[in-house]
């Protein structure tokens, strides 16, 4: 027996397919025991990054066994051992392969994730090959469909209702990887108001397509909120949550945890943890019922659940909420209460920005951008 370390690199960037004997069993691995533990584990590595490079993250143990090729086929491995992590590693990049689709990410990342979920041996025959890794019969069909469909509406079409495990585990990892993605235009590295404008596959331009037929526009809120007419912004949850005074994040230097694990705490106790976190949100965000404007969540059937359940598993919910608050705070109180996250385009056409609640010393300081459409250097209301 040989024993070796491989990254995610090495295991799926080869041509090869890890195939599961059919005396193991299907695959089982569950959201709460399994998924959300490994993606808390990406994330923490995915914070470790520097300009060093990231520090080794142990995934698991793997126990395979190098089968004789036929000619024209594939090299093969049978998996002893590791089976449903290395499902599951699979269907993760092919998440992120298609959310990257949906992102607008260039073509080189693109590349690179389909590298490691698509074998590409121009020498074999055989169809199966293109899988990375061939599961027990059962769950062949899913994956198959999972990895190959193309994008997330597309199995979410061909498994409407009672969804195979694998096909389950494949749209929680799009929805983390999406989650993880878009609040990166914050800081510059993905730009989510572009996306929403220029990829069609997103559900966010269809939302706004429609809107805009319906005589909405896209603002980005240069010049504070507008008086009338209907308008589209773009907000983060989190801004929102660190910048608004009553919600005392920003005045006792707590950071609101209900998405993100902490690095240093233990993914086995991250859910318990998280729930709670969830439940102090929510009891914060009802003192917002004594602010102007107030959010009332009792006003609607949705929202009013929160406060009878731990909002663990329904941070939609939650999301929208504190979404259509910022909204109503925008309009009502205008730069005031928010600053605009961004710069102008030079051409006066709609900018990527975020309305984001802010107190005095959460404001930004930026160089003075440049007035639409004159040239003239000015500065912008919000940004100090």
């Amino acid at each position: 027996m040989e024993t070796r370390p491989h990254n995610l690199m090495s295991l799926f960037r080869q041509n090869v397919r890890f195939v599961v004997p059919r005396f193991q069993r299907s695959y089982v691995w569950t959201r709460e025991t399994n998924w959300e533990p490994l993606w808390d584990d990406v994330l923490a590595a995915l914070e470790s990054v520097s300009d060093e490079g990231a520090p080794p993250h142990f995934l698991g143990a793997m126990v395979v066994d190098q089968q004789r090729a036929r000619t024209g086929t594939t090299q093969v491995r049978h998996v002893i051992d590791g089976q449903q992590r290395l499902v599951t590693l699979q269907l993760l990049l092919a998440a992120a392969r298609d959310v990257a689709v949906e992102f607008a990410v260039p073509d080189k990342y693109r590349a690179a994730l389909t590298k490691l979920t698509v074998n590409d041996d121009e020498m074999s025959t055989d169809p199966i090959d293109v899988f990375k890794v061939w599961p027990t019969n059962v769950d062949r069909q899913p994956l198959r469909d999972a990895m190959s469909a193309g994008s997330p509406a597309e199995v979410e079409a061909l498994y409407p209702d009672d969804r195979p495990t694998i096909v389950q585990a494949y749209l929680f990892f799009v929805d983390q990887v999406r989650a993880w993605a878009g609040p990166m235009s914050a800081t510059g590295r993905l730009d989510a108001f572009d996306r929403l404008v220029a990829t069609p596959r997103q559900a966010g331009v269809r939302l706004r397509e429609q809107l805009v037929v319906r005589g909405w526009v896209c603002h980005d809120g240069f010049d504070g909120p507008p008086s009338s007419g209907r308008v589209i912004s773009e907000c983060y949850p989190y801004t929102t949550l660190v910048g608004v005074a009553e919600l005392g994040y920003h005045h006792d230097g707590q950071r609101p945890r209900y998405k993100r694990k902490p690095k240093k705490c233990p993914a086995a106790q991250w859910r318990p943890k998280r729930a709670a976190c969830c439940d102090d949100l929510v009891q914060r965000l009802v003192g917002l019922e004594r602010v102007d404007p107030p959010l009332r969540l009792r006003s609607h059937p949705l929202t009013s659940d929160l406060l009878t359940a731990s909002p663990l598993d329904d941070r939609l919910s939650l999301d929208a909420a504190i979404c259509a608050w910022t909204a109503a705070l925008w309009h009502r109180h205008g730069l005031t209460r928010c600053q605009v996250l961004g710069l102008p385009n030079p051409d006066g056409t709609p900018a990527a920005t975020v309305i984001a609640p802010a107190v005095d010393n959460q404001r930004c300081t930026r160089q003075p951008a440049i007035e639409p459409h004159s040239g003239r250097a000015v500065r912008l209301p919000g940004f100090g």
